[in-house]
């Protein structure tokens, strides 16, 4: 069983099922009738059963694995290049969908993506925009993210890398004979420009034999091949992934050996400054070892502090000018970017975050791709930096709330010094002030919990009929039975003419019943 962290949720994978689990509050479901149409998406694993768990506040959906359908990652590693072709022929059709279907949304991650044999995608999660979260879909182009899905199957880049460090870094990794392909996908920024370049493709493959064949073996149809590969091809292809990593790992020794040549040259010329006293120094030495061994400390001591000297006030005018300014000196260039982008991304990767972030901030935050800025703002969170996070992205703000919220520090909310509406919004909900939720409370997105919270502050000013038409405008019943329950309540215990009290409660409790 397989079970990870996964769009404010959780993902369960077995042999015989898979399994979302994610607590109401993060979606605005209300009834199973609002998203029945899911189950009918063109690109999805079936869905065996939806459940909506009021009792334990969770909604779960149920998918059924497929034969000879495997994990993104899986089918990289075993389809031949025809069948990666016809992923990415099929990635643009699941583009044009979503496009022309925009109410509903999906994740395009790994760990959402599972692929038959022909290449015809199939996804584990997607909702119905308004209802169900989708991180990082609607923040990041749609081209962006069927680039990546492409991209991931002609090189060697791991999808994470891809998404955290940049689409480029599939440039310095594409299999052998595909470097041309990888390029023009890199250039492309249309849907039709990357679907002009996949067609194209298909027809020059067409006009060459097929290289290789794939072994599919499913990991939930046991003793199923597809075909079989011959020993000579099993053997090219451990003999193609060798040199791939060697490939790999001669690039990382470049880049590490790169790295120590611009740090010497930083110190090459004050280095050259001291060369001749030095050379004065062991002259010394030299002289007087027959006589004292005292001069002989004093020699070595001299030259000590002179290069601790060099080091320390190169060092410091490096520091002085990060600090001061904030940012990267001037001559930072797309190399030097690059290689701090990747150690952060490394750091981040082994959950070293505050080592990641010491990387990141060497960068000026503009100059950081998407995907940078997405693990910097991350680091941020794991580290409890949310202040800086929201300086840097004022649009980071529902992660911050969502992340507070799950761990149960709200109160921290109110320490956040930000003009977003969602802060403070939140803020008001933290102190529990009504007036500033019921001024606020349209500035913002609404989701199961918000809309309690505004039902409350509307009820509490005896706002019943108000509380009342705001549940009814998010279609929450639930809501509105508790808000009618509320005002009877209220009318209960409020003094005034008894058969007036009477008529008001039994009218309530008629309405009540009527929700039933």
């Amino acid at each position: 069983m397989y079970r990870t962290q996964f769009n404010e949720g959780t993902l369960i994978i077995d042999r015989n099922e898979i399994r979302f689990e994610i607590p109401c509050e993060r979606i605005n479901v209300h009834s199973l009738d609002e998203v029945e149409r899911l189950k009918s998406f063109p690109y999805g694993l079936p869905i065996n059963l939806m459940e909506l768990e009021n009792d334990v506040r969770t909604f779960v959906m149920h998918f059924e694995p497929e034969a000879n359908c495997v994990p993104i990652t899986r089918f990289k590693s075993i389809a031949t290049e025809k069948q990666k072709l016809f992923f990415s022929k099929e990635a643009l059709n699941l583009a044009n969908y979503l496009r022309e279907n925009d109410d509903i949304n999906t994740v395009l991650e790994a760990s959402n993506i599972f692929i038959h044999e022909e290449g015809e995608i199939k996804l584990v999660y997607r909702g119905i925009k308004k209802l169900m979260p989708a991180i990082g879909f609607n923040e990041e182009a749609l081209e962006t993210q069927i680039k990546r899905l492409i991209l991931f199957m002609f090189s060697a880049a791991k999808f994470e890398e891809l998404r955290l460090n940049g689409l480029n870094i599939a440039n310095n990794k594409s299999f052998e004979g595909w470097h041309e392909f990888v390029r023009k996908i890199l250039m492309a920024n249309t849907f039709e420009s990357i679907n002009k370049i996949v067609d194209e493709e298909f027809e020059r493959f067409e006009q060459e034999p097929e290289i290789k064949k794939s072994k599919f073996k499913m990991p939930f149809m046991k003793n199923k091949t597809i075909d079989n590969e011959s020993k000579e091809e099993k053997k090219a292809k451990k003999e193609k992934e060798k040199q791939l990593q060697k490939e790999q790992l001669e690039r990382e020794k470049q880049l590490q050996k790169e790295e120590k040549e611009k740090r010497v040259l930083k110190v090459k010329s004050k280095a050259e400054e001291t060369e001749s006293i030095r050379n004065e120094r062991k002259k010394d030495k030299e002289k007087y070892i027959k006589f004292n061994f005292k001069p002989i400390g004093i020699g070595i001591g001299a030259v000590l502090i002179i290069c601790l000297g060099i080091v320390f006030f190169s060092n410091t005018t490096f520091f002085a000018k990060a600090t001061s300014t904030g940012d990267t000196p001037k001559e930072m260039t797309k190399e030097d970017i690059e290689t701090h982008v990747l150690k952060g991304l490394r750091y981040s990767s082994i959950q070293q975050y505050d080592d990641a972030i010491k990387e990141y901030e060497k960068i000026p935050y503009k100059s950081l791709d998407m995907e940078a800025k997405k693990s910097l703002l991350f680091a941020y969170l794991m580290t409890n930096n949310f202040q800086k996070a929201l300086d840097k992205d004022p649009d980071f703000d529902e992660s911050i709330v969502s992340y507070l919220l799950a761990k149960d520090r709200a109160k921290e909310i109110r320490d956040l010094e930000s003009k977003s509406d969602v802060i403070i919004f939140e803020q008001a909900v933290s102190r529990n002030d009504r007036t500033a939720i019921l001024k606020h409370y349209k500035k913002v997105k609404m989701n199961g919990r918000r809309e309690g919270v505004v039902a409350n502050a509307f009820v509490g000013e005896e706002k019943f009929k108000e509380a009342f038409d705001f549940a009814q405008e998010h279609n929450n019943k639930e809501l509105m039975k508790n808000i009618k329950k509320a005002e009877k309540e209220y009318y209960e215990k409020k003094e005034m003419n008894p058969d007036e009290k009477k008529i008001k409660v039994e009218n309530l409790q008629k309405e009540i019943d009527e929700m039933k």
